[in-house]
């Protein structure tokens, strides 16, 4: 009898706690558009790595800068480029590209998005606390295409062909599909100033190369070397906090402006790549 009045006594007591704590983040939800999340963007990249699989290639560090411009919700125009300053051929590595993009298929879904109430971190462990919140997630699907031009150095060991280095030159085109995804919300707790925005942008893209002009600078190399003239890639594109200092002023978010960008794909001589860049937004509107 004592033991289940006492079972019943901390289940009771349990209940209340749970209860308090969810008074505890009652919050209001001002906005949910995400529609007001950026369209327009530039990006510096200090980190913007180039590591190509192919044996006559390498490693190599870039300074990045990449853009984007939303003329409307359907049609924009984007670049990048990149330099290295620490590769492990000679040569280095560089590359430019620019194009536009236009989305045919806009549609919209409701997910839960954690909001951060709270993060801390210590050398043993890391803490956060959050609340999850029902936003709308605007989805655009579409096409995307335009040229591009890469540099990089390359080296033969001497084994097979003769030894030397020199640069592979690239110019064409690419073309493929993307898909953006983004949200934006704003939400305010009872004890907060003023409200706290919350959201994100992913791109997703793939995209076929063509290369009319794929060559090496040095003639002998070039005659040993085939080159060939496709290639393709995919990627994705993580901007954390989408939303313009002017939207919020007050207001800085976990890892503010930072931008991350992931790609995989194979071109002609350096073979299958990876290209990884992290940096942070100097622009948005």
């Amino acid at each position: 009898m004592k033991k289940g009045l006492f079972l019943l006594i901390l289940a009771v007591g349990s209940c209340q706690y749970h209860y308090s704590l969810g008074q505890s983040t009652r919050y209001q939800k001002i906005s949910d558009n995400p529609d007001d999340a950026i369209n327009t963007m530039i990006s510096i990249l200090p980190i913007d790595s180039y590591m190509a699989m192919g044996k006559y290639s390498g490693l190599s560090v870039c300074l990045g800068a990449s853009g984007a411009y939303g003329l409307t919700s359907r049609l924009g125009f984007e670049g990048n480029a990149a330099t290295s300053y620490i590769s492990i051929k000679p040569g280095g590595f560089t590359q430019f590209e620019g194009g536009a993009f236009l989305n045919f298929k806009m549609r919209e879904k409701v997910k839960n998005t954690r909001v951060i109430l709270s993060y801390s971190r210590t050398s043993t462990s890391t803490s956060t606390t959050y609340i999850e919140v029902p936003a709308k997630v605007k989805i655009a699907t579409g096409l995307r295409g335009g040229i591009h031009y890469s540099s990089a150095g390359i080296e033969s060991d001497g084994i097979k062909i003769t030894a030397g280095n020199s640069k592979l030159n690239l110019a064409g085109i690419y073309a493929g599909i993307q898909s953006t995804n983004k949200h934006l919300i704003k939400t305010q707790q009872k004890d907060e100033k003023e409200p706290r925005p919350t959201g994100a942008l992913f791109k997703l893209y793939a995209d076929m190369l063509f290369f009319p002009v794929s060559k090496i600078s040095d003639p002998v190399l070039d005659s040993k070397i085939a080159s060939g003239n496709l290639g393709g890639r995919a990627g994705i594109l993580w901007v954390v906090a989408p939303y313009t200092k002017k939207q919020h002023p007050n207001y800085k978010a976990f890892l503010h402006r930072l931008n991350i960008i992931s790609e995989i794909g194979s071109k002609p001589v350096d073979g299958l790549y990876v290209k990884m860049g992290a940096g942070w937004g100097l622009f948005y509107k």
